[in-house]
């Protein structure tokens, strides 16, 4: 009996549903209702590093002061890079210089991508004017191609999963995205290429996990991809994809083990693929 793939779509929903939903809120049917107070309180404490993020991304996109402090809070002590990156993004967005200090001190974070957050941000607040994203000019070759992806870092936040996985991880990213017709993954230096919108992508590991049941054994594993613009890298959706390969106990193997573990990352990066497709068609 062949190991069954089961693929985990729950695990690939798109944060910019979570973020719509927000936004709803904002622009819904009461325009004097103001959402501001529940998205502070929501970027503070809700358990879910995903809503976290959701909700600093709409914060900045509100440009209300009164985030202020929340969002230095977080850039200085939430628990996941991503909302702490987010944080420091909004505040740029914001545009309150009262929010310098903190994003100085924030180019010390331990996560390169929080850094570079910062960094971003605290030079749309020292600039006279915010910079503008240049088009890209990439190098194309059907003719269908829409858009340029940049594949950034990958990395293990599984700590489990070691430097060959992170390797097979970005050949498979990149396997992907050059199957992708309307994808093309090549920057043109000539000058005579075609001018496509620009977005990158810094993945992770997140679970390598193996279980043993009654009857079968199952190695899961579960990536996530942030996708920011390029060449800014401001930080627009972030997305999950996960898988388990399930195999009878009786004919499990440990030899077996390391073959299913990259079958199961290689089916979670299908998964995180499918859903930034989904959101790629809608730009």
């Amino acid at each position: 009996m062949f190991p069954i793939v089961v693929r985990r779509p729950r695990l690939g929903r798109l944060l910019v549903v979570v973020l719509a939903t927000l936004c709803a809120g904002v622009a819904g049917a009461r325009p004097d209702y103001d959402r501001v107070p529940d998205l502070i309180q929501t970027v503070t404490t809700d358990p879910s590093y995903k809503v976290r993020v959701s909700a600093a991304l709409v914060l900045g996109k509100l440009k209300d002061k009164r985030a202020v402090p929340a969002l230095k809070k977080v850039l200085a002590s939430d628990g996941h890079y991503a909302v702490r990156a987010t944080a420091a993004q909004s505040l740029g967005q914001i545009g309150d210089k009262g929010a310098i200090p903190a994003l100085e001190k924030a180019q010390s974070d331990s996560h390169d991508f929080v850094r570079a957050r910062a960094k971003s941000a605290l030079q749309a607040l020292t600039a006279s004017a915010p910079p503008k994203p240049e088009p890209v000019t990439v190098a194309v070759k059907s003719g269908r191609e829409r858009f340029y992806v940049g594949v950034g870092g990958i990395g293990d936040k599984s700590k489990r999963a070691g430097p060959d996985m992170v390797k097979r991880m970005r050949e498979f990213v990149v396997r992907e995205l050059e199957s992708t017709p309307e994808v093309t993954l090549r920057l043109d230096g000539t000058g005579r290429g075609r001018k496509l919108k620009g977005f990158t992508i810094e993945g992770s590991i997140t679970e390598l996990k193996k279980t043993a049941s009654r009857n079968y054994v199952e190695i899961s594993c579960e990536v996530s991809y942030v996708v920011g613009v390029y060449p800014s890298r401001s930080i627009i959706m972030m997305t999950t994809g996960g898988a388990t390969i399930q195999t009878p106990k009786g004919q499990f193997r440990t030899t077996q083990e390391p073959g299913l573990r990259v079958s199961a990352l290689e089916e979670a990066v299908r998964g995180a693929h499918q859903n930034l497709l989904a959101f790629l068609k809608k730009q």
